[in-house]
């Protein structure tokens, strides 16, 4: 089933507050219906408790607790059609085969602009199903 970015759920997981309420802003500007966390134990709680009811997840990589490329790995296991994209300043050193793996499709440098990740939210949920 193919989501409109109006309809579009996004699972939103950066331990910094001030990135989260930014990407929190401007994804809600764009029509999504945001959950931004700062806690990854609390996404992995909260998206456990009913993993349907996200269309997108997008996590830092870098995170205490648990780290993104871990939660992603964890979510994937439960929804493998769920897209994952994962936000870095340390990408480099990631391989591709474990982003596949972890069911992330897409990697994102950190900084990057928020726009670009609006932009990239609305395109997976664009492709085809």
């Amino acid at each position: 089933m193919q989501v409109t970015s109006t309809k579009a759920r996004v699972l939103f997981v950066d331990d910094e507050p001030r990135i989260t309420q930014m990407a929190d802003d401007v994804l809600r500007g764009q029509g999504f219906a945001v959950t931004a966390l700062t806690s990854p134990s609390e996404a992995l709680r909260i998206f456990l408790a009913d993993p349907q009811q996200f269309d997108v997840v997008v996590l830092d990589h870098t995170m205490p607790e648990i780290s993104g490329l871990e939660l992603a790995q964890r979510i994937s296991g439960l929804r493998r059609d769920l897209p994952i994209v994962l936000l870095s300043g340390f990408a480099e050193g990631i391989s591709r085969a474990a982003l596949r793996s972890a069911g992330i499709v897409q990697c994102l440098p950190k900084p990057m602009p928020l726009s670009r990740l609006a932009e990239l939210v609305h395109a997976l949920l664009e492709r085809p199903a």
